[in-house]
């Protein structure tokens, strides 16, 4: 099995039970801080497309970002190193948390907690195993150890994280560029006629498709 296969194969990815943190909280997660080069640059995906002017030289940049956002929402994952912010209610009944968009990086992880006065109080990095290689990944309670429980009624838990394959486009797989350059030019060579109401599935060409379901996770 190569590194980019996971235990629910290479489909749509979509067909995992409900995991610990729940499908009501794991809409909660947002990207805090997106990064900062892109897997592909303006004129690779120029020299791609065949463009050979510079007037579209912003809407390139602007759309190179929007490919690789598109080809990370469909495949539920960060390419680039990332940073995400997640909020919970509660902790799980489970010892470990589930966190979306792989690979979770161990650097600038953060648990804290914000008790009825919206104090905010941090869970100690000794309480916690941060597990990188797992997809998803996920931070789980050493032994002998318990979630906070002093939490307030809503937002009681933030968990802050980056992920990604690494800082550098020279980290992310080859494949999965051309499936962003694939994208990128379906967005410029119909920019003027965008379908805002197609799904997700119907904007990520279907060659590009072809390449991330073999990288797809389930979105947790």
């Amino acid at each position: 099995m190569s590194y980019k296969d996971t235990i629910w194969g290479a489909g749509d990815g979509l067909s995992g039970s409900k995991r610990a943190v729940g499908w009501d909280n794991a809409h909660r997660a947002r990207r805090t801080t997106d990064a900062t080069v892109e897997p592909i640059t303006s004129a690779q995906v120029k020299l791609y497309a065949r463009i050979d002017t510079s007037d579209d030289d912003a809407l390139v940049t602007s759309l190179i970002t929007a490919a690789r956002r598109a080809a990370e929402d469909y495949s539920n994952r960060a390419f680039i190193t990332q940073t995400w912010t997640m909020y919970l209610d509660t902790y799980p009944d489970t010892d470990y948390i589930e966190l979306p968009r792989p690979y979770l990086q161990s650097t600038s992880f953060a648990i804290s907690s914000f008790d009825e006065d919206d104090t905010e109080t941090t869970f100690s990095s000794d309480n916690y195993i941060i597990s990188t290689n797992s997809l998803p990944g996920r931070v789980t309670l050493r032994k002998d150890n318990v979630w906070p429980s002093d939490l307030r009624a809503a937002d009681g838990i933030k968990i802050v994280w980056k992920c990604g394959w690494g800082a550098s486009a020279d980290n992310v797989p080859d494949d999965v560029k051309t499936a962003v350059k694939l994208i990128f030019n379906e967005m410029y060579q119909h920019r003027l006629d965008a379908d805002f109401n197609a799904t997700m599935s119907e904007q990520v060409p279907y060659a590009s498709r072809a390449i991330l379901n073999s990288y797809r996770v389930p979105n947790i």
